[in-house]
């Protein structure tokens, strides 16, 4: 069998890696391709583009039509495995990035934040105090100009998981404001006879707008529904709470009404931050059929006219534990409105599958996304927080903005 390496580039953007990969070789059960520098080195700072299965020596990938090529890499690479998960010694295949595929923003990098979410303090199944540390000490280093987190601040509603929470953001985060909206385990958990801890909820989140006072930023009281404003670097936030205690979510002609209002204020803006724990119906997601009516909120498609009506938002959510290493939706740009949707991943684990064995994602799998803003452009870089890497199939640009 001839041995083949080919990429065949699907549109021609500057600087978008939309392509079809197709390897054929005598041998091998696997094929994985990376990003690699103008020696043929993978780019050690991003995780493998893909790993594919060969039926008989080939395979082929086609990715994501919106995913984009590192600014570091020249070269795609190819490596081929045994079923033993030993590499197979082949001529080297590798293949040039043409010239004119290759794009970097214009100007400097003005800010940069970051968007996580599920910190699950306390609880059992979801509780990993060293993936959790491990995640916060990636983000302090990051040295963002504000963080966002998109719910489900404790786990089971006990009162040491607050108080767990805001001690992390205090150690972990000095001089970093933090805006973090709650989620369906802090309303309705799920531990038997564990109800939700609205006083202890309402001191957590009015500690957190308080500290944000502190340091510099506008931030006002959260509402009985732990819905608040304010601001990051002059950029808009307002958090809405959509959860509730019958482990319903909706959020209600008064939420509504306070965020067309609030974004009123803000019309003509580069962009504002919207935060909330559960994400938009056809955005982004993980599984729709394994999640269920517990994935949207029931009055989504409310919100949703008001997203579209004043445009330019970026509206991080969470609830998913999503992997971005997988080729579902991580992130959205929406042409017409301008307005970004982000899965802002998990802190404490991931699975492609809530039915696969957790105790395999739990060791490698947790995220969060980096948002660059550049004079020209909005970069949104996935990261797994426990190696530190960016993820290859979470590199996205929304260019209007």
């Amino acid at each position: 069998m001839e041995i083949k390496f080919v990429c065949d580039y699907l549109d021609d953007i500057k600087g978008s890696a939309n392509m079809k990969l197709t390897v054929q070789v005598p041998q091998g059960v696997l094929a994985t391709f990376y990003w690699a520098d103008e020696r043929a080195n993978e780019l050690e700072e991003y995780l493998a583009i893909k790993s594919i299965p060969l039926v008989g020596g080939i395979g082929e990938y086609v990715t994501n039509k919106d995913l984009m090529i590192p600014e570091k890499a020249r070269k795609i690479r190819c490596r081929v495995f045994k079923d033993t998960m030993k590499e197979i010694e082949l001529p080297e295949l590798v293949i040039d990035i043409p010239e004119e595929k290759l794009w970097k923003p214009s100007g400097k990098l003005l800010k940069k934040y970051v968007a996580a979410s599920d910190i699950h303090c306390g609880g059992e199944y979801f509780n990993n105090k060293e993936n959790r540390i491990t995640a916060f000490s990636r983000i302090r280093d990051i040295k963002p100009d504000g963080v966002l987190i998109s719910g489900d601040i404790g786990n089971d509603a006990r009162s040491h998981e607050y108080d767990q929470a805001f001690e992390m953001i205090e150690e972990y985060l000095k001089g970093i404001p933090v805006y973090v909206s709650a989620g369906n385990h802090d309303y309705h958990p799920y531990m038997e006879g564990s109800v939700a801890n609205i006083p202890k909820m309402a001191e957590f989140f009015g500690a957190v707008a308080k500290r944000n006072v502190q340091l510099g930023e506008k931030c006002s009281s959260p509402s009985d529904r732990n819905t608040y404003d304010g601001t990051l670097s002059s950029s808009q936030v307002l958090v809405l709470n959509p959860c509730r205690e019958d482990d319903r979510a909706f959020y209600g002609e008064e939420q509504l009404r306070w965020i067309d209002e609030k974004l009123s204020q803000s019309d003509g803006e580069r962009f504002r931050f919207l935060v909330t724990h559960m994400p938009q119906n056809n955005t982004v997601s993980c599984s729709f059929e394994k999640m269920g009516k517990l994935l949207f909120v029931g009055d989504g498609d409310k919100l949703q006219e008001i997203i579209d009506r004043h445009k330019n938002i970026v509206h991080v959510s969470g609830h998913t534990h999503y992997d971005f290493d997988s080729d579902g939706l991580n992130t959205k740009f929406d042409d017409k409105t301008t307005s970004l949707y982000i899965n802002a991943g998990c802190i404490v684990w991931c699975g492609v599958e809530f039915n696969q064995r957790r105790e395999y994602y739990i060791k490698d799998r947790c995220t969060a996304q980096l948002i660059e803003v550049y004079e020209d452009c909005l970069i949104i870089r996935g990261i797994e927080l426990v190696s530190g890497k960016f993820v290859s199939r979470c590199l996205h640009r929304a260019l209007t903005m």
